[in-house]
């Protein structure tokens, strides 16, 4: 590849046990890599929707062992992570619970029933997080769990009339330092709640933005 150019890999099937899940890839120099799935269904578990998902993923050395979701509003909040082992005899945890050991290029996922979930593995793995609204589904990357590790500053776009939520997870002492478009008063400490099973650090907040605070296209 030159500057500019782009490579493209796909499943040639779409059975998902012949998708690209489990593959590796090198490069001689500095690239970007975006994973996606066009029309995940799930009609088994949250109705008939068909979606894509994806996100540009980090390089192995930005991973971490710890994460924590926040839950979306999939239909029955049933949220789901997917962790991606790249080393061989990963432990996975998920909420204290030992759900199973993958090798390089191996899988297990886990399911959240509407509470946020703490994902630890004894090794550096990628997790990604599905969640959405209704039967729409979406899908990222997780960053590593580090308190130096966020944002101080985030811009998001509303594109259409429907609902708008935003997902927080924050250190403790700071659930009263955030302001939207300058007010504080969008985003308040009352909205945020204990992570259970961190020791009192971690908090997190899901609130729905009104159309009079945030309108389309702003």
């Amino acid at each position: 590849l030159n500057k500019g150019q782009t490579y493209v890999a796909r499943a040639r099937v779409t059975a998902a046990g012949r998708h690209l899940d489990g593959s590796f890839i090198s490069a001689d120099k500095p690239i970007a890599v975006t994973i996606k799935d066009d029309s995940m269904s799930t009609s088994s578990i949250y109705g008939g929707c068909s979606d894509l998902g994806g996100d540009q993923i980090t390089p192995i050395e930005l991973l971490g062992t710890r994460y924590i979701t926040v839950p979306g509003n999939l239909r029955g909040r049933n949220d789901a992570v997917f962790v991606e082992g790249v080393y061989d005899n990963t432990e996975v945890w998920v909420n204290g619970s030992l759900i199973g050991t993958v090798d390089r290029g191996e899988q297990v996922s886990e399911f959240s029933n509407g509470a946020p979930m703490i994902i630890e593995t004894s090794k550096p793995a990628y997790v990604l997080h599905m969640s959405g609204f209704g039967c729409e589904v979406g899908l990222d990357q997780m960053p590593l769990l580090d308190p130096c590790n966020g944002s101080k500053l985030l811009s998001i776009n509303r594109s259409s009339g429907q609902s708008l939520f935003i997902n927080i997870l924050v250190y403790r002492g700071l659930t009263d330092d955030f302001k939207f478009n300058g007010r504080t008063d969008v985003i308040q400490e009352a909205d945020f709640q204990l992570v259970a099973g961190t020791n009192g650090d971690w908090y997190w907040a899901k609130i729905e933005i009104p159309l009079s605070i945030l309108a389309i296209g702003q």
